[in-house]
């Protein structure tokens, strides 16, 4: 047999497996892009990029550009004889799958579900407690400053710390809300 014969059948047989495992491509882009995103027209456009990569890498590799009819005719047979004699069996293996995959995943999200709301009913009232906890922790701030100021008055006055006379916390906070409602009252005649 001459080789030139030889290459030829050969470019013959790559093209054609090449046309079977576009058709492979096709399926499983498709059927696995369109279970996770649920459009169509992304899984056809990623298709056409895949499959567009993957012809030009097929004839360089087997004829480096040197496209003949018959190595053109072999890829569009393979993808044919894919889609007509193993697409069935072959989806059925990828629906099987993209199922088994998705039904594990489901399961998985509902024992993380089933997690999250025992230990949102166990350690619910340590929550609250530790709010709380912070709330008080970080109003601190503002009874060090009102009683800073109850400092200010009783030195303002003059009193000594015998003769102190004691202003309650109540009371100074009453007085601070006063002075707040007084300024929104001048800022709404303001306006």
């Amino acid at each position: 047999m001459n080789s030139t014969l030889y290459s030829q059948y050969l470019i013959l047989l790559e093209t054609f497996y090449g046309g079977c495992i576009l058709g492979i491509l096709y399926h499983t882009i498709t059927i696995t892009v369109y279970a996770i995103t649920k459009k169509v027209t992304l899984s056809d456009l990623c298709f056409c990029l895949v499959a567009g990569v993957f012809t030009v890498n097929l004839f360089f590799k087997t004829t480096y550009f040197d496209l003949r009819y018959y190595s053109v005719l072999s890829f569009v047979l393979g993808f044919v004889a894919y889609y007509f004699f193993i697409s069935s069996f072959y989806k059925k293996i990828l629906f099987f799958i993209v199922g088994s995959i998705r039904n594990f995943c489901n399961k998985i999200k509902k024992s993380m579900r089933r997690k999250r709301n025992k230990w949102s009913s166990k350690y619910n009232k340590p929550i609250g407690k530790i709010k709380t906890l912070l709330n008080n922790i970080l109003s601190i701030p503002l009874k060090i400053k009102m009683s800073y100021n109850t400092f200010k008055i009783y030195h303002a006055k003059g009193m000594d710390n015998n003769a102190k006379r004691r202003v309650s916390f109540a009371e100074y906070k009453r007085q601070y809300r006063s002075k707040k409602e007084k300024s929104k009252k001048a800022k709404k005649k303001g306006r």
